[in-house]
């Protein structure tokens, strides 16, 4: 069964991944709203998306959602063994089906990034 965003609640509002903790191979995430303007929560992860045809699948609420192999790579590396931990990752957070969502998404980015406590920079494997 395949993931089913739910519409966010305002203009002002993004999601936010809180990120399982563990050590195998499947991630396991849950996406929640959070209001731009609230409080300073999350990391925002920047990663390099590498070939969008090569693709590995996680488990979001019970369901699949199909992101890039190296957000997957970098989701494992900044994973933690034994706590979650709340991101942001745009290929995950923003609902990349939904044209006039990821508009809205894409015009707060900056704001994003700058209200994040730390911002994680995945560069990839090598």
């Amino acid at each position: 069964l395949d993931y089913k965003y739910v519409p966010l609640p305002s203009d002002g509002s993004i999601r936010l991944l809180e990120l399982a903790p563990g050590t195998d191979e499947s991630i396991i995430c849950r996406l929640f709203p959070h209001n731009i303007n609230e409080g300073k929560n999350y990391e925002a992860l920047s990663y390099v998306w590498g070939d969008s045809n090569q693709r590995m699948t996680i488990t979001c609420e019970g369901s699949s959602l199909s992101i890039p192999k190296s957000l997957h790579v970098a989701l494992k590396r900044f994973r933690l063994k034994s706590s979650s931990r709340v991101l942001w990752a745009d290929a995950i957070c923003i609902n990349q089906r939904d044209d006039l969502e990821r508009s809205q998404q894409v015009a707060l980015m900056g704001q994003i990034y700058s209200n994040a406590t730390m911002v994680l920079a995945w560069l990839g494997e090598d």
